[in-house]
């Protein structure tokens, strides 16, 4: 029997996928959460997974914007009130292999710029890791590059432009 907890690990860890879950194509451009208070944003789905649990049909989703839900559902356009995820709607206008992202906090303070070639793994390690991930960020942004030179440039200038609160390296004093 799949349990709820190994559908989660599977996608928002990348934990092996369980007995029982199988991958599975999405075919409208949106997914929206199951969670009432997340279904006010939309999300572009990339890699997906369904399993039955307790007689329950469940449907989780990786994003093109690095993040994840475990029990989503498609939707086949946006309603006036869900809003399209800016960093998702930026991946698939670029779909390069590259990226350069920036995490905001609630009041548009930037904390953190990165880059990344795979940004589910990047993003699972910062909401893993980074103490501040949890309560202060908000909303990213995202920005596609066809080379790793130029999203690290790319990277870099958003550095010395932005002067992130937790970027440690390649900020000057």
């Amino acid at each position: 029997m799949t349990e709820l907890y190994d559908v989660i690990s599977h996608v928002h860890c990348n934990a092996p996928r369980p007995a029982g879950a199988m991958r599975t194509k999405i075919k409208t451009t949106y997914v929206v959460s199951e969670r009432s208070h997340k279904r006010s944003r939309a999300h572009r789905p990339t890699y997906a997974v369904l399993a039955t649990i307790d007689g329950r049909t469940i449907l989780g989703a990786r994003f093109a914007c690095g993040s994840a839900n475990s029990i989503v559902r498609p939707i086949a356009e946006l309603p006036q009130h869900v809003l399209a995820c800016e960093a998702c709607e930026a991946a698939a206008a670029n779909p390069g292999g590259f990226a350069v992202y920036a995490y905001y906090d609630a009041t548009g303070r930037v904390l953190y710029v990165g880059q990344s070639n795979n940004l589910f793994n990047r993003h699972k390690a910062h909401r893993s890791t980074a103490p501040w991930f949890a309560t202060a960020m908000h909303r990213g942004t995202l920005s596609r590059h066809e080379t790793r030179s130029a999203a690290l440039a790319a990277e870099a200038l958003a550095i010395a432009e932005m002067r992130p609160l937790h970027n440690v390296r390649g900020v000057p004093s």
